[in-house]
């Protein structure tokens, strides 16, 4: 697959699309002689690899930002990205083997393929499947654990999602400035939070989710909100608003609930025909009117219970 890439859109088609798969960015403008020899060859590469790895062009002329984001000095200019960061590069133009080589080495292994393939199924088998080729998985722990907490087996899942705290802070402590890090301890920290509220401890719950909050509150001063971030965001706002509703406090909920709402309206402006925004606004609005409907507020209530309704019938019919 071969993209071309602006200022505008290289936030979503690079950083955002690198947390699934590999990214490579090739640096180059019109006159550049070496860019026009190199371009066929890694095109032909990556087209080979069946879409396990993308390849974005960007004209340096046209978009200056990307070339002082890469402090890019000469070109062609190739980096390659995974979970948003830079992980190898090269400058000039190489020969069509060395250019293979580099491609070959951000492909998975067998290994790799099969894990992914196992999370992306996402059933309790495939998660203690991958758990055995990978035991310290935390996306595999975090799958299962909500799976658990799901059919009630919450003395399960409150195991299974401490494991899944105790390997994020270890990663975290490692690399302490890492958004991935960051993101997955803060996943882990409102599975947790599923599984006391399972039973019964909504303050330990609540207590967990704030942790989880914070952390992504922290990264967002230094990064911006991606598509991944977004979703942890309005997973832990969600899990919050239940919380604090269920200990009493509506007013509270209110707020948490309507930051939700607003952050998944935004994500929706971003790109208005994306499933997973569209369902997350309906998700946001009905656990708004719910909260408008316990604080005594029906009119309100049924306007976001409409729009939820509205917005649901959206997706369903682009389906």
């Amino acid at each position: 697959m071969v993209i071309d890439v602006t200022d505008a859109t290289f936030q979503t088609e690079v950083i955002e699309r690198s947390h699934t798969v590999p990214v490579i960015v090739d640096l180059w403008a019109p006159w550049c002689g070496p860019c026009r020899t190199l371009g066929p060859i890694i095109e032909k590469v990556v087209e080979a690899t069946g879409g396990k790895v993308v390849l974005v062009k960007v004209d340096t002329d046209q978009n200056p930002a990307i070339s002082q984001a890469f402090e890019v000095q000469s070109i062609p200019a190739v980096y390659a990205l995974k979970d948003g960061a830079v992980v190898d590069g090269f400058m000039g133009a190489y020969p069509e083997h060395v250019v293979q080589q580099f491609v070959d080495s951000l492909l998975p292994t067998e290994g790799e393929a099969t894990l992914a393939a196992l999370l992306a199924e996402g059933t309790e088998g495939a998660f203690r499947a991958a758990l055995e080729i990978e035991p310290g998985n935390e996306d595999a722990i975090v799958g299962l654990a909500e799976l658990l907490i799901a059919r009630g087996e919450n003395e399960q899942a409150l195991q299974s999602a401490e494991k899944a705290v105790t390997i994020a802070e270890g990663v975290l402590q490692e690399a302490p400035g890492d958004p991935v890090s960051r993101s997955n301890l803060a996943a882990a920290y409102v599975t947790q939070a599923g599984a006391l509220a399972g039973r019964g401890r909504l303050g330990d719950a609540l207590a967990q989710v704030e942790k989880a909050r914070t952390l992504v509150e922290g990264l967002l001063r230094t990064t911006p909100l991606d598509a991944r971030q977004t979703r942890i965001l309005l997973f832990i706002l969600h899990a919050q608003g239940s919380y604090v509703q269920e200990l009493g406090d509506v007013r509270a909920a209110l707020g948490v609930r309507g930051e939700a709402l607003r952050i998944a309206e935004e994500a929706l402006r971003r790109d208005p025909r994306d499933r997973w925004s569209q369902m997350a606004v309906a998700v946001a609005a009905d656990a708004l009117g719910d909260t408008l409907l316990a604080r005594g507020e029906p009119s309100q209530a049924v306007e976001r219970f409409r729009q939820a309704l509205a917005i649901s019938r959206q997706a369903l019919a682009e389906d």
